[in-house]
C-alpha cells in the first residue's frame, strides 16, 4: 500500500511579503507556515548621481517600488523598468509610467533592459538597481 506524502512549506520572508503566498498555498491544501526570518528597515532613497545621460531605475520588487514612490523630493527618473506583473502594476496604479517590464524576475528584467538598450542604439543609460544599503556600496550597484 502506498503511503501518503505530506509536505509542509515554511516561507521565510517578512510577514507582509509572504501573506499572499501562504494564503494561496493553503487554498490548494498545502500546509504553509510563515516563519519571518527577514527584517526590513526602510532607509532613505539614495541620491541619484548627476551624470549626463538617461537615468533608469530597475525595480524588481514591490518594496523597492514603494520606496521610490514614498521618497520625499525624489527626482523623476527618466525611465522605470520593473518586473511584471506585480511591480509594474503597482507603479502604474500610482501614476508612474513604466518604460519597460518583463517577467522572469531580476534576470528576465535585466535581459529586457539590455535588449531595449541595444535596440535604442546603446545610448548613455545609468541604471540604478539598489537592492539594499549594503548592496548600494557594492561596485555592481
Amino acid at each position: 500500500m502506498a503511503r501518503a506524502v505530506h509536505s509542509r512549506w515554511l516561507l521565510t520572508r517578512t510577514i507582509e511579503d509572504a501573506a499572499d503566498d501562504v494564503a494561496t498555498l493553503r487554498e490548494h491544501g498545502v500546509a504553509a507556515i510563515n516563519v519571518p526570518c527577514v527584517e526590513i528597515e526602510a532607509l532613505p532613497w539614495p541620491a541619484w548621481p548627476t551624470h549626463p545621460g538617461t537615468a533608469v531605475y530597475v525595480l524588481t520588487s514591490r518594496r523597492a517600488a514603494q520606496a521610490l514612490l514614498d521618497a520625499p523630493g525624489a527626482p523623476e527618473p527618466a525611465l522605470l523598468a520593473a518586473t511584471a506583473p506585480a511591480t509594474a502594476a503597482q507603479l502604474e496604479r500610482a501614476g508612474r509610467q513604466v518604460f519597460l517590464s518583463a517577467e522572469g524576475g531580476a534576470a528576465g528584467l535585466a535581459r529586457a533592459v539590455v535588449a531595449a538598450w541595444e535596440k535604442a542604439g546603446r545610448p548613455v543609460w545609468h541604471c540604478r538597481y539598489a537592492t539594499s544599503d549594503a548592496g548600494e556600496r557594492a561596485a555592481e550597484q
